[in-house]
Order: C-alpha cells, then structure tokens, then sequence
C-alpha cells in the first residue's frame, strides 16, 4: 500500500481516539513521519470531507463523522489511489506474445482491484479501532 494512505488511516485512527483538534506535528510524532507529509495528507481527507480543521495555535484537524460512518475504501478514494493492484510499470513490451499476457495480467489485476474497493467498502475506520473487549474480529 502507498505511504499516504497508510498515513491518513494513521492519523484518522489516532483522531478517532482522541479528543478536540490534533496538531499535525503530533500526528507526525504519533505516526512515525514528517509534519508537512501529514498535512498534504490531511489536505486531501478535508477535501474529501473526511476531516475538519481550525488554524491557529489552538488549531488543528478532528474526525467531520464517527469512525463507523469511514470505510477504509472512502480513505483510499481521498487518497487519490485508484490503482491498488498494477502490473505494468509503463514500459513498451516489443514482443507480441508477451504483450498479450501483460494486456490480460492487467485485466486481472483490474479485477482484483475491483474486488479489494468492495472489500474496504465493508471495512469501517471503527472495525480496524476496536479493542479485543469490543469484539474485535480482525
């Protein structure tokens, strides 16, 4: 998976937890990496309304809805990451042979790609927050 998605569902969890506006430099803290990644990631999940800010000192992002109203796939959908399985690295085949078992390898993964955004359909921001108390299936 792309760092930006596994960051965003970082930082969504963190917030989920958490009370009142969470700073990017804690989030960063937090999860491992650079302020200015969080909030070009941050950026994208407000766009997508995900989240909400406030700028100033006492500023910062929180949850727009509930942990189980965000399915994993509306976060990898603000992400910008469409192609979750891909083959081909964009280079020419010059063989015909192996053009046509890349051109099917690609319908494959197009299918395979199909069947994840399903499945992360399914999958709430709350499922993957779940204590062992509460169930937890995962």
């Amino acid at each position: 998976m792309k760092t930006e998605y596994l960051i965003a569902i970082n930082a969504l969890a963190y917030l989920s937890d958490h009370q009142g506006y969470i700073s990017s430099d804690e989030l960063a803290h937090k999860i491992g990496s650079n302020a200015a990644l969080i909030r070009k990631v941050m950026l994208k999940l407000k766009k997508t309304k995900l989240i909400k800010t406030k700028v100033g000192a006492m500023g910062g992002y929180y949850l727009s809805e509930s942990a189980k109203k965000i399915t994993l796939d509306q976060i990898l959908q603000a992400c910008e990451e469409h192609d979750l399985i891909k083959i081909n690295n964009g280079k020419p085949i010059y063989d015909e042979r192996l053009a046509i078992v890349q051109t099917r390898l690609n319908a494959v993964c197009v299918d395979l790609s199909v069947l994840c955004h399903q499945r992360l359909n399914t999958i709430t921001l709350a499922d993957l927050c779940m204590n062992k108390e509460e169930g937890d299936t995962y």
